[in-house]
C-alpha cells in the first residue's frame, strides 16, 4: 500500500505541483453544511459538487451500508468533475466499519452498518476473553460497541461462514490490533 501511495503521490505531484485541486468525500455531509467557497484553512476552499443521502438499508433483519449506491453516487460526482484535474481524493469516515472481500477482490455482501444491533452486548463477551486494560494497551480505542473489534467478534459469532469465505478485510482506516500497513489485511480463518 505504501508503494501505491508513493506512486499515486508522484503522479499527482506532476499533475498538480501546487497541490491545489482535490476531492473530499464526507460520509457525514448529510449532517452539516459548509457554505460554498468557505475558507477552511486559509489555503483551501470548498465547493459542493454533488450531495446525496447516505442511509443504511435493512435486509435479513440487519442494517447495511448501501455500498453499490454509494459507489454509483461517487462515480456521478467524479463525472461532474471531468474537466477538473484532481490532486487527490480524500474520504472522511469514522473508521469502524469494514468490508469483506472475496478471492477476486469482490465485495461479498454490503458491509454491516455500525448502527446494526448485532453488537448489542458484545463488549461484555469480549471483556470475558480479553481484559479492558489489554484492549486499551493494544488499540487505544474507546470502549464503544461500534468499534471494529466488537463488529468482528459479532461476525465470528453470527456469520462465521461469511467470515471464512472472505480473503481480505477492507478497513476505512488501518488500526491496531491488525497492525496492517495496507488498505486490506489478509484474513487467516
Amino acid at each position: 500500500m505504501e508503494d501505491l501511495v508513493s506512486k499515486h503521490s508522484a503522479i499527482m505531484d506532476k499533475q498538480d505541483p501546487e497541490k491545489r485541486i482535490g476531492l473530499m468525500v464526507d460520509e457525514w455531509g448529510v449532517w452539516h453544511d459548509v457554505e460554498p467557497g468557505t475558507n477552511l484553512d486559509l489555503h483551501t476552499t470548498m465547493e459542493e459538487v454533488h450531495r446525496f443521502a447516505n442511509e443504511p438499508v435493512e435486509y435479513a433483519g440487519a442494517l447495511h451500508w448501501d455500498a453499490p449506491r454509494l459507489w454509483f453516487e461517487l462515480r456521478k460526482t467524479l463525472s461532474r468533475l471531468e474537466e477538473t484535474e484532481l490532486g487527490g481524493i480524500g474520504v472522511d469516515a469514522w473508521g469502524v466499519d469494514y468490508a469483506l472481500l472475496g478471492e477476486r477482490g469482490e465485495l461479498l455482501q454490503n458491509p454491516y452498518h455500525y448502527r446494526d444491533k448485532r453488537t448489542d452486548g458484545v463488549m461484555e463477551l469480549v471483556f470475558a476473553k480479553v481484559s479492558k486494560d489489554q484492549i486499551y494497551r493494544e488499540t487505544g480505542i474507546q470502549f464503544i460497541q461500534i468499534n471494529t473489534l466488537y463488529q468482528l467478534f459479532a461476525a465470528k459469532r453470527d456469520t462465521p461462514n461469511l467470515l471464512r469465505a472472505a480473503r481480505k478485510l477492507l478497513l476505512e482506516h488501518q488500526r491496531s490490533p491488525l497492525k496492517a500497513s495496507a488498505s486490506t489485511a489478509e484474513l487467516e480463518c
